[in-house]
């Protein structure tokens, strides 16, 4: 997968790996499941998850986009950024999250930006080279 050279790379707990500059942000993870994602079992089970957990959440819309490592369902929301650690502000920010599945493995890729930043041919850069191993 293709990810913005300079970027700090962080990796997380269990299976996960994220890729941040300033404001920018994009995070890759991957865990077993019996089944792939859906548009109604997003809005059911993963849009109140993320309503608990992302700060200031709204949801934008649920949809699906067929990518070269196959269909994925597509949650695009708002939240805000963490508060920056000299001023304290929040910035608002865009998220796409694309819920993809192959052969009992969901991988989750989020792409955030501040809102109204130019990253059309950038994250489409990103989702499309996504491949399974």
């Amino acid at each position: 997968m293709r990810y913005p050279e300079g970027w700090a790379r962080r990796t997380g707990p269990g299976s996960r790996v994220s890729f941040i500059q300033n404001l920018f942000a994009m995070t890759l993870s991957w865990s077993s499941a019996q089944a792939g994602p859906t548009v109604s079992s997003a809005k059911a089970s993963d849009v109140p998850r993320l309503k608990c957990v992302e700060p200031a959440f709204r949801l934008e819309r649920v949809g699906t986009l067929q990518l070269p490592a196959g269909t994925s369902v597509v949650i695009r929301f708002l939240q805000n950024s963490s508060p920056n650690s000299v001023t304290g502000k929040r910035s608002r920010l865009e998220v796409f999250r694309y819920e993809i599945y192959k052969g009992g493995t969901e991988a989750v890729l989020s792409l955030a930006a501040p809102v109204n930043s130019d990253v059309v041919d950038p994250w489409r850069t990103i989702r499309e080279s996504f491949t399974w191993k």
